[in-house]
This record gives structure tokens, C-alpha cells and sequence, in this order.
């Protein structure tokens, strides 16, 4: 059964973070029945959620949710609204906790 692989990076990160390219480069040399798709999440909260439901409708299923920091956030809360798996790197858990100076 082939299924989709999500991976959201961390705020102000991107698809290209060295994390991004090793798990990619991964994923798809030992895993040839998954698609890893690792998108550039805009970093205002409310764009950035609308790119991920845009990404779950067009997905295969089933969805495999991986995130880091921030983007773990998301993982971990669109696994648990899907109820599918995730696997979360060092998530930031509450998400706008300590963000302010970031923020303005």
C-alpha cells in the first residue's frame, strides 16, 4: 500500500533545512511505496494551516504526519484531527510560546 509522507519543517525554516533534505533522501531510497512530500510553509499561522489542509486533500492516503518544532505542532495536530500516525521532532508544544520576539 503506497502512502504519503508530510513533513513540515520549523518557523523560518524551509524544504531546503539539511533535516529536510537527509529525511527525504531516506524516505526515498528505503521506502519505495511512500511519497514524501515536504512543503514550504508560509510562517503567518494562518496561511500556513490553509497549505496543509490544501496538501491533505490532494494527498494519498494514508497520511503519515512528521514535523519539527513548529511544524511538529502541526503534525501532531493534524495526525490527532485525522487519526493517523505522526512522528514529532522536538515539537513546539504550546506553538506561539515564546514567539513574540519573532513576531513583532
Amino acid at each position: 500500500m503506497s502512502k504519503t509522507i508530510l513533513y513540515f519543517h520549523g518557523f523560518a525554516s524551509s524544504s531546503n533545512s539539511n533535516k529536510a533534505k537527509v529525511l527525504k533522501n531516506y524516505i526515498s531510497k528505503n521506502y519505495k511505496n511512500a511519497e514524501i512530500i515536504i512543503p514550504d510553509l508560509d510562517n503567518n499561522f494562518k496561511l500556513a494551516v490553509s497549505q496543509i489542509h490544501n496538501l491533505i486533500e490532494s494527498a494519498r492516503h494514508p497520511i503519515v504526519f512528521i514535523g519539527s518544532s513548529l511544524g511538529g505542532y502541526y503534525a501532531s495536530y493534524f495526525s490527532s484531527k485525522l487519526k493517523t500516525k505522526s512522528i514529532l521532532i522536538n515539537p513546539a508544544i504550546p506553538p506561539l510560546k515564546d514567539f513574540e520576539m519573532y513576531l513583532g
